[in-house]
């Protein structure tokens, strides 16, 4: 199969929604960061789902007027405080990464919160703000997205053994089904 007609090419994977929850939505989740004084953290093991909440996050306050600002820690080039340094006083800074972020990050983001109207950021353990979610798969989450992307592979393709193999690692998950559908003739 060629790229393009893959189900579980990165367009489809990227239009997935997060799925919170039960009892919590994104009105819930808002409602935590601001008793936390817009303060806040999203955490979880790698691929599961994170980044794609922030996301949401960020549509959604660009929507209501906020100024967003996205700011993505990378490993080992210093982005991070520099990324730090460059954020404007006011708006809210969404910061993809934060264990990414090394002492001098983290010690500048403290030092500058106070000069932004929000902050949000993910991380794969709590940190020194507030954890306001934690990110988690089970089996039964990664078939439910592996059968909006495509019912045919939900219906035959080992996900559970898939999710235990990726340590509950959706993208990983993702990804192999990607291989598989690509080998598949057609």
């Amino acid at each position: 199969m060629n790229a393009a007609r893959n189900p579980f090419r990165s367009d489809r994977i990227e239009a997935l929604r997060f799925r919170f929850p039960a009892q919590l939505d994104h009105e819930a989740l808002r409602i935590r960061w601001g008793n936390c004084g817009r303060r806040g953290a999203i955490v979880g093991p790698e691929g599961t789902g994170k980044t794609t909440l922030l996301l949401e996050v960020a549509d959604r306050l660009r929507r209501e007027g906020e100024r967003v600002v996205w700011v993505t820690v990378r490993t080992g080039n210093g982005t991070g405080w520099r990324s730090i340094l460059a954020v404007p006083a006011g708006g809210v800074v969404l910061l993809e990464g934060g264990e990414r972020l090394g002492a001098l990050g983290r010690l500048l983001v403290r030092f500058r919160l106070r000069c932004w109207h929000g902050f949000l950021m993910t991380a794969h353990a709590p940190a020194f703000v507030p954890t306001i979610l934690r990110t988690a798969t089970t089996p039964e989450l990664v078939a439910e997205l592996v059968r909006d992307l495509d019912a045919e592979t939900a219906r035959t393709a080992p996900v559970a053994a898939l999710w235990e193999r990726h340590g509950g690692n959706a993208r990983g998950v993702f990804g192999a089904l990607y291989d598989r559908a690509a080998s598949a003739p057609g």
